[in-house]
């Protein structure tokens, strides 16, 4: 979850920016997070798949339990404050044994090794993370590793509250356009997101004016509407045609 503490919050807002998860390899815990910056839940959702072959046990201990927690593993999952004060959510993880059997292919089992395995539904938006144990037989059902699968939606990577909303867009001549924001004054990118569908609300976290750009980067098929004001509960339209 990250020391430096500047520099993770840093690179979790870049990341956040573009609605993308975290994905992480090595011999780390099996687990799934969801990263806070100034709140619980407000950055974006890491995975981290078992190693194949563990060469030494971990564990996940809480010294408190943690608020809003899953089912099916409720003493370690949920809300948590790290060492540095950092939010992060716990959503799946799975411990190692204290003393792992000495016999090769059950120290392995039970040190976590494992598979991980990533799905991204296009047409849901959503992301679906699963955690094989190194034995298990995946064509049963109920055989991950237990609080797998995890399944989010894309926006959960950057679940923010809105502070604000720019005018409904409706576009016409690319399919599943980008719209990216920027805020107006200084040029930074809010965000940018890949729409399922022709009509989006741009939300925003802040008063001001912003730029929005809206296309089809692929193909240099971009339209920029500068100058638009956001607003607390607006319901205005634009109609963007590409």
């Amino acid at each position: 979850n990250g020391w430096a503490q500047t520099p993770r919050n840093r690179a979790l807002r870049e990341i956040r920016k573009a609605f993308a998860v975290h994905l992480a390899g090595d011999q780390h815990l099996p687990a799934v997070v969801h990263y806070g910056i100034d709140t619980h839940r407000d950055g974006p959702v890491a995975f981290a798949g078992p190693a194949v072959n563990v060469g030494y046990p971990r564990w996940w201990e809480p010294t408190k339990t943690g608020r809003n927690k899953q089912t099916g593993n409720a003493d370690l999952t949920g809300d948590f404050l790290d060492h540095f004060g950092s939010p992060l959510t716990v959503l799946a993880v799975k411990n190692g044994p204290y003393d792992p059997p000495r016999a090769a292919l059950e120290s392995v089992n039970a040190k976590t090794s494992g598979l991980g395995l990533v799905r991204f539904n296009k047409t849901k938006r959503s992301i679906t993370f699963e955690c094989w144990p190194y034995s298990a037989d995946v064509t049963k059902p109920g055989t991950q590793m237990p609080t797998w699968p995890v399944t989010v939606s894309q926006l959960d990577n950057y679940a923010r509250k809105p502070a604000a909303h720019l005018p409904t867009l409706t576009i016409s001549g690319v399919r599943n356009p980008v719209v990216q924001v920027f805020e107006e004054k200084s040029g930074e990118l809010v965000y940018g997101l890949r729409l399922n569908g022709q009509t989006f609300r741009p939300h925003v976290f802040a008063p001001g004016r912003y730029t929005i750009k809206v296309g089809e980067p692929e193909t240099n098929r971009m339209k920029t509407l500068p100058g638009l004001e956001a607003v607390d509960g607006s319901q205005t339209a634009l109609e963007v045609k590409l």
